[in-house]
């Protein structure tokens, strides 16, 4: 260790916090919580983005069966 240290340099003592109070944050946010509060599209499809998905599906088969099945199929929304 070096015994000269330089003014203003001193390490920061460690902040202690109390385990009940970072658990009561958690449970805070639990999903449930931050579920009922969101709207429905954040955590459901629609019927229209259900068709989407399965169009890409559908393409991502017929990418493989034409090409490299080994060959990744890169799609960028």
């Amino acid at each position: 260790m070096n015994r000269f240290k330089e003014p203003g340099l001193e390490e920061p003592e460690p902040t202690i916090i109390e385990e009940s109070t970072k658990v009561g944050r958690c449970e805070s946010f639990a999903w449930d919580n931050m579920k009922s509060k969101k709207p429905r599209c954040y955590f459901e499809n629609t019927s229209k983005e259900e068709l989407v998905l399965e169009h890409v599906m559908e393409y991502e088969r017929q990418f493989k069966v034409i090409y490299d099945p080994m060959r990744e199929l890169l799609l960028a929304p």
